[in-house]
């Protein structure tokens, strides 16, 4: 059996020969995004509380 690749577009998985964007998407035309890391040690997040609330703040400025 093979597998198909999923990626995550506008809120929903699909096949990725099938994910489609927008050419005026904001990402598209003026490269926005959001970005965070997380720090693991021994497997372990370090400091995870901090990490959500960043992302949740990054989040929120794209609403």
């Amino acid at each position: 059996m093979t597998q198909t690749e999923l990626v995550y577009v506008a809120g929903d998985l699909v096949p990725a020969a099938e994910a489609r964007i927008s050419a005026l998407d904001a990402g598209v035309l003026l490269g926005a995004g959001l970005f965070e890391t997380l720090r693991t040690y021994g497997g372990r997040p370090f400091r995870l509380e901090a990490h959500l609330a960043r992302l949740r703040a990054s989040g929120e400025f794209f609403r």
